[in-house]
């Protein structure tokens, strides 16, 4: 109670006795009503006992602050309900005395409070718990008015909205040049109604009490909730939407690992992906590589690979300067170079085209440094596959536009035919057939099959295309440039073989 613990040590934090009927420690227990009492009998006193250094003439004119000393003086007495006249007269002066500013008022929250308080005493709850919404209501800043909340809640066996206004009282307490009391008391409060709750859904819980002290900037109370979160045995998937944007924070994810967690049991729990970003313009894709690095932990990237990435098709998302997620990693100098690899290799597997270029024309490639041998002949090998199955892909798109020129010009044109004229039939065509129906036959010699190799390519690649559609590419790829072999037999090869690449290549555009 506001100025109580300045007047006299002994009343610091009023709070009733536990059931063993020994007083608790403010620090370790919410204060719960109990039958019967110990204070002796209340007598409400009349106005002279109240006010009898001072005329009641002048009563009306008499400052607040002095009222709620002299409540302040009978509360400490005992006298609850004397200490309760006295201050609801001074908040009938002090809200006399604002008039019109009177919706915020951090003295008018003081004296709802300590009237709460007197009413908490006397086991009126109701009352109590008016004037604390009243407290709040005067100055919602004021973290006392919060915990006077969670104390009546408390007494009501109201623990999860006490936990909640314990919560607000911690947010609200960083704010505030407090000592280190206030919050080890807001901390044993919020553990003691932690461990009374019905029905600990407690992951949950802490996920959220934990996101709440982020998003107002208490990073170590957010510490602190996290860990209860961390240590739940019963883990309880819920559908949570948040904004994960206050999780991002690259410079406190650097030293709090557990934001990897946190953010990845958020996604389980249904938050926008898209919401996950480090800066303006930034993509979820690149955010989790960034925020990957900066704790130096996989675990975010290992979730969001195989369970956003690939299934929306985002392997190659640019963000506003048109890096892909290998520019990310390639650019971050300060990268160790074992990291940054396994961090190639994992999106390599995922299929990110490292020939995508940003907009300063550039490939990821470029911006490794030039001792990270393994990475770069990595990529290296990886884009001259791409090359080859790009040319292969322009091959046959150009290879079907010929196609679709022989048909268009094989087909008769009505218009160039006279009605009624048939085309005459080719002489030299007519004599050539005669000749050769009178030659005698040679004898056929046995030939070495020059595409039996050609042959058991295709078989193969017929399977590999499914699983492994890149190195069947390249493996088709050595088949097609191949020269010296049967033209017939091997242009029945490259053709069922382009035909293949053409259906992979739709599913792959068309799933």
């Amino acid at each position: 109670m506001q100025n109580l613990s300045q007047d006299n040590t002994a009343a610091k934090k009023p709070s009733l006795p536990t059931k063993d009927g020994k007083q608790p420690n403010d620090q370790s227990n919410v204060p719960k009503p109990r039958n019967g009492g110990d204070q002796g009998t209340q007598t409400r006193p009349n106005d002279s006992q109240v006010f009898k250094d001072q005329p009641a003439s002048q009563t009306r004119q008499v400052d607040p602050q002095v009222l709620k000393e002299r409540g302040n003086e009978e509360f400490r007495n005992g006298n609850y309900l004397a200490a309760v006249e006295i201050y609801t007269k001074a908040i009938g002066i002090q809200k006399a005395k604002m008039k019109e500013h009177v919706h915020h008022s951090r003295d008018l929250a003081i004296l709802y409070a300590n009237r709460s308080e007197c009413f908490l005493k006397t086991f009126v709850l109701d009352k109590a718990m008016n004037d604390a919404m009243e407290s709040v209501s005067y100055d919602g800043h004021w973290f006392k008015a919060h915990m006077k909340v969670g104390k009546v809640l408390g007494a009501k066996q109201n623990h999860e909205g006490a936990l909640q206004a314990y919560t607000n009282a911690l947010n609200e307490l960083a704010s505030e040049k407090s000592p280190e009391k206030s919050q080890r008391e807001i901390l044993a409060s919020y553990c003691f109604h932690y461990m009374n709750l019905d029905n600990r859904k407690s992951t949950n819980t802490w996920a959220l009490v934990t996101y709440d002290f982020i998003t107002n900037g208490n990073w170590n109370l957010a510490s602190f909730s996290y860990i209860q979160f961390r240590d739940d045995e019963a883990p309880c998937i819920k559908v949570e939407r948040v904004n994960l944007r206050p999780i991002c924070e690259l410079q406190y994810v650097k030293n709090r690992a557990w934001c990897i967690d946190l953010l990845r049991y958020f996604l389980i729990c249904g938050s926008d992906y898209n919401t996950m970003t480090t800066y303006t313009g930034d993509r979820y894709f690149h955010a989790t590589i960034r925020l990957c690095i900066a704790s130096e932990s996989f675990g975010l990237l290992e979730y969001v690979l195989p369970n956003i990435v690939v299934p929306k098709g985002d392997q190659n998302l640019q963000d506003d300067k048109g890096n892909t997620a290998l520019h990310t990693i390639t650019r971050d100098q300060a990268v160790d170079l074992r990291i940054r690899l396994r961090f190639i290799i994992m999106l390599i597997e995922a299929e990110v085209n490292p020939l995508t270029k940003n907009n300063e024309g550039k490939y990821a490639v470029v911006y490794l440094p030039r001792n990270e041998e393994r990475a770069i002949e990595i990529l290296a090998n990886v884009m001259r596959q791409q090359e080859d199955v790009e040319r292969i892909i322009k091959q046959t798109k150009m290879q079907q536009q010929r196609e679709a020129r022989k048909q268009s010009q094989s087909k008769p044109n009505a218009s160039a035919t006279p009605q009624g004229r048939q085309p005459q039939p080719n002489k030299r065509q007519e004599d050539d057939a005669w000749k050769q129906s009178y030659m005698p036959k040679q004898p056929s010699r046995p030939t070495y099959d020059k595409c039996r190799k050609c042959d058991e390519v295709l078989e193969e690649c017929r399977t590999k295309i499914k699983t492994r559609t890149g190195y069947a590419y390249f493996d088709m790829a050595k088949v097609i440039r191949e020269n010296n072999h049967n033209k017939e037999r091997h242009q029945k090869i490259v053709d069922e073989m382009l035909s293949m690449i053409t259906d992979s290549i739709a599913k792959t555009l068309n799933p």
